[in-house]
């Protein structure tokens, strides 16, 4: 878990892991630099014997995570990203952990549970959609479809992060890149359809509030045109390349021509961008993607 001023939710988190059906052998918590009282409710439970707190590296959420993921002990067979704002329904790690015991042993696999949309005091839920096309690289190379308070990853996934992470410099979202990462490399991507997480909106999200419904459709022009998704994707793009070696050679060159494409005429690269077959879920998304990559944002 990794936190920063979340005192106001975090006891209903910490409460819900706690209290999973598969109780987490090991709960490790990372701040950055709080001053909310969020430290001191991290101690309580470190007193407890109940969770162990570091010092977060104080560079945000996604070096903070990475961090955690490199501090994991030898012998964690899984590992639940967790926000601190979230509440967990009982079963999610036993869930999580029968999906992926199913898998060959050292294929790396990232299973990722469906969220419930949640309003600031958890009153209003609704299902998050799910995706109307299967998961895999040629998607998370424009798109994320696993967000990281929902995903959990066995042990080939977490060397396969904890090598890498020194490689990829500083990508924008752990969570996405993770999802390119293990999506290249050959691994499982698994979507649970079962609602497990309670995703709390509000105003204090880091990520995520906005991000459905009509909100979110105002919102992604906005993205594409003031260039902000074009620099995401190079710059997960350019963290990807640098573990180029860990990728499987299909999607090696997949990556390569993607980024060739990438710097082509806009017509040209539209072409060549669909002929590469990546893609967003959604007509919405799939639109939203054309339209990015005749604009050069993309």
């Amino acid at each position: 878990m990794a936190t920063h001023d979340g005192a106001g939710t975090l006891r209903a988190q910490i409460d819900s892991i706690l209290g999973q059906t598969v109780r987490p052998r090991w709960f490790l918590a990372s701040d950055d630099g709080s001053t909310d009282g969020t430290c001191e409710i991290l101690q309580e439970y470190a007193d407890n014997q109940e969770l162990t707190v570091f010092e977060g590296p104080c560079k945000g959420a996604t070096e903070n995570f990475l961090t955690l993921l490199a501090a994991l002990p030898q012998d964690a067979e899984y590992a639940a990203l967790s926000d601190q704002d979230d509440v967990w329904l009982p079963q999610k790690l036993e869930r999580a952990a029968h999906g992926l015991a199913c898998l060959p042993h050292g294929q790396p696999a990232l299973f990722c549970a469906r969220a419930l949309i949640c309003n600031d005091d958890l009153s209003s839920c609704h299902a998050a959609p799910m995706p109307d096309r299967a998961p895999g690289f040629r998607h998370a190379l424009v798109q994320n479809v696993a967000g990281g308070n929902c995903m959990v990853l066995n042990r080939a996934a977490i060397e396969l992060v904890q090598s890498a992470r020194s490689e990829a410099g500083e990508p924008p979202y752990h969570d996405w890149w993770i999802y390119q990462l293990i999506s290249g490399a050959g691994g499982a991507i698994l979507l649970d359809d079962v609602p497990t997480v309670k995703y709390r909106q509000h105003a204090r999200n880091a990520v995520g509030s906005g991000h459905h419904g009509l909100g979110a459709l105002l919102r992604r022009p906005f993205r594409v045109l003031s260039g902000s998704y074009g620099r995401t994707t190079q710059k997960h793009a350019d963290a990807l390349q640098r573990s180029a070696h860990r990728l499987t050679p299909e999607n090696r060159a997949l990556l390569a021509d993607f980024i060739a494409a990438r710097r082509a005429a806009p017509l040209d690269r539209l072409r060549r961008l669909r002929q590469l077959g990546v893609y967003r879920q959604g007509r919405a998304g799939t639109f939203m993607l054309w339209c990015a990559a005749i604009l050069g944002r993309v």
